[in-house]
């Protein structure tokens, strides 16, 4: 999850925030309204309540507990209103699906809202017992992120969670992975094929999806390497802090944006 600096932020019209639906609770910790906050708090409102705050119809769900909301949200939230939550009884340990308060401390909270979270929420979630996601792989999209930010503040944070600034990539669940996006894809390029009155060429388009897959299968995305993340915010002092952390990859990225030259690990492993 990549958020551009506030002064770079172009939020897409169509699906702005809030989304329809929001409730009361989750809106008053994204805009950071501590009287509101209080007064829902004391109506009877959960402050464990999850709710997927997606704004893009197509993307990946962004399900989040009011206090993960006042972690990564750049619409007036601060440390004291993650200092609020957590007075009234929020639980910092939550995981919902794949994110944790921590986690939206470190990257925001998605696609079209505008970039928050930092170092102060962290360091008070971590602080709180608040852990990073259990999956490794969402973990390390964690770390991608806020590499990507810039904010050298908030990644001296993540170094206390142990996390391998190396990365993590799992060849099994990327080739899982493609195996399903590839036939997910069949019908639907038969079906445009048909539209197009184009004959659906069987050998032609087994071996380009074995092309694509060994392609796409053989090394991570850049976009998935915490280094590459660094790098790209033109932050000096992110990328110094992964050169005194350990290896880094010596490998450029071609035009796919995947390294080149990098050894495959047979399975889940740190790179």
């Amino acid at each position: 999850m990549y958020h551009a600096p506030v002064d770079e932020w172009e939020p897409n019209p169509d699906y702005p925030a809030p989304k329809e639906g929001e409730p009361p609770l989750h809106r008053a910790a994204r805009e950071g309204d501590a009287e509101a906050i209080r007064r829902l708090v004391a109506e009877g409102a959960d402050p464990d309540e999850v709710f997927d705050m997606r704004l893009d119809p197509g993307g990946r769900n962004v399900f989040a507990t009011p206090l993960m909301v006042a972690a990564g949200s750049g619409d007036g939230a601060t440390v004291e209103t993650v200092r609020l939550l957590l007075d009234l009884g929020a639980d910092p340990g939550i995981e919902a699906e794949d994110g944790t308060a921590v986690s939206y401390a470190a990257s925001g909270l998605g696609w079209n809202y505008r970039p928050g979270g930092d170092a102060e929420r962290l360091r008070l979630l971590l602080d709180a017992g608040g852990r990073p996601p259990s999956d490794p792989e969402e973990a390390n999209r964690m770390l991608c992120a806020a590499a990507r930010s810039g904010n050298l503040d908030t990644l001296r944070q993540i170094t206390r969670l142990g996390l391998d600034v190396k990365g993590y990539w799992n060849k099994e669940r990327a080739e899982a992975w493609h195996r399903g996006l590839n036939a997910s894809m069949e019908s639907s390029r038969r079906a445009m094929m048909d539209d197009m009155g184009i004959e659906f060429d069987v050998d032609f388009t087994e071996e380009l999806d074995r092309t694509m897959f060994e392609s796409s299968t053989s090394a991570p995305y850049s976009s998935q390497i915490p280094f590459f993340g660094a790098a790209q915010s033109g932050s000096a002092g992110c990328v110094r802090l992964w050169s005194i952390s350990g290896p880094i990859p010596k490998s450029g990225t071609t035009a796919r944006g995947r390294l080149s030259g990098m050894p495959v690990p047979p399975r889940s492993s740190t790179f």
